[in-house]
């Protein structure tokens, strides 16, 4: 995946900054040569992606962006955009293309791209050696573009066409990779998250709601929905209908194993659907897609015994980004019942901070806290809620 045959060599794992110009290197010279940049590899010394983007890959919304802001700065998309759709999935696999040809050959051309993968090392050897462009500074929030100008202030000696401003195939010029937020845990709603490991945006979100108790705004960035979500705090979330997601079956479906959950934790899912005000077809969608295409092959019990599960059945709740709600350890999450229970409160803090509900935009942002617009998964979602694909044989 995103892998070369033989092509580029010298691709660095985890390069460490080093202080050096593009000086010496010749943008008219064919290839992409493994030299210059501010890395002394013809990069710019890290990573711009916090997770993979393309063809299966986890596509965070902001990593879908930055990369898509590349890729339109160059002509390979009409513009930035924020989902994982068709045209980006083949907007990669076009920059892909022109990177290869750059290179002299040997880059897989298979639509992924990857943290230090050969794509993006090659995407900020281009751009580097000026023969693709960066993204536009108007396509970076506001304080990337202030970076930029210091940056290029204190390096006036710097080709910018080369080395400066953002770069690569996902540069957003100096933020670092973002990991799950995790919590300190705690009991009831007292949450408390590590500011180091939360973007300046998603800070300033959380920031507001702390200080206006009560009132509903706007909240975007993944970390700070997490935080609304534990804490239970007002707050709305945008996210958008998709009419390219038609919420068709992926080939890896296993019917039986949702259907077999669903009727296993029925008397629980009506229970806990009453408790808490939420429509028990929801759950019972969420549950026989979560169980029915997220099954790891049957295998999820095996993992859980071994501790190589990263989130746990029979709802596929991750515990490590849910530890502390309302009070719920780890182990909590492995009791099927509290389980069911926590999640259906998840279920219902989503419903209740989007305007307009359907099942397919509560199941995208159950997907993906961050979710701006209907992925596949919310869709597969909405169309079993539909046609109650757990009733089927």
């Amino acid at each position: 995946m995103g892998g070369t045959t033989g092509g580029p060599k010298d691709l660095p794992n985890s390069p460490s900054p080093i202080e050096t110009t593009t000086a010496g290197v010749d943008d008219t010279a064919p290839g992409l040569p493994g030299r210059g940049g501010t890395d002394g590899f013809g990069g710019f010394g890290q990573s711009f992606l916090s997770e993979g983007v393309g063809h299966g890959q986890v596509n965070r919304p902001g990593d879908v962006f930055h990369a898509s802001s590349f890729l339109a700065a160059n002509g390979l998309l009409p513009a930035p955009t924020r989902d994982a759709d068709e045209g980006f999935l083949r907007g990669i696999e076009n920059g892909q293309k022109r990177l290869n040809d750059l290179a002299g050959g040997g880059l897989q051309i298979d639509g992924i791209a990857k943290p230090w993968g050969p794509t993006e090392v090659l995407s900020q050897r281009a751009v580097s050696s000026g023969k693709m462009k960066p993204p536009r500074p108007n396509s970076l929030p506001s304080i990337m573009v202030e970076k930029m100008k210091a940056r290029d202030a204190s390096s006036p000696s710097k080709d910018t066409r080369r080395s400066g401003g953002p770069t690569g195939l996902l540069a957003n010029e100096g933020e670092p990779p973002v990991p799950p937020i995790v919590s300190e845990g705690g009991a009831g709603q007292r949450i408390e998250t590590d500011p180091a490991k939360i973007r300046p945006q998603a800070e300033e979100e959380i920031a507001r709601m702390k200080a206006n108790p009560g009132r509903r705004f706007p909240i975007r960035y993944e970390e700070a929905r997490i935080w609304a979500l534990k804490n239970d705090a007002p707050a709305r979330f945008d996210i958008a209908d998709n009419p390219h997601q038609t919420g068709d079956a992926p080939f890896r479906r296993q019917h039986s194993k949702g259907v077999e959950a669903v009727k296993k934790y029925d008397v629980v899912i009506h229970r806990e659907a009453q408790r808490q005000d939420v429509d028990p077809n929801l759950i019972r969608a969420i549950m026989y897609v979560e169980n029915a295409d997220g099954s790891h092959y049957g295998l999820e019990s095996v993992l859980t015994a071994m501790g190589a599960a990263k989130t746990l059945m029979p709802m596929n709740i991750n515990p490590k980004t849910w530890e502390g709600m309302d009070g719920k350890s780890i182990k909590d999450f492995k009791d099927p019942e509290k389980n069911i229970a926590a999640a259906v409160a998840l279920i219902r803090r989503i419903r209740d901070r989007i305007e307009n509900p359907t099942p397919s935009k509560i199941g995208s942002i159950w997907n993906f806290t961050g979710r701006e617009k209907v992925n596949s998964l919310g869709a597969r979602i909405g169309r079993a809620y539909k046609e109650r694909l757990w009733e089927k044989k």
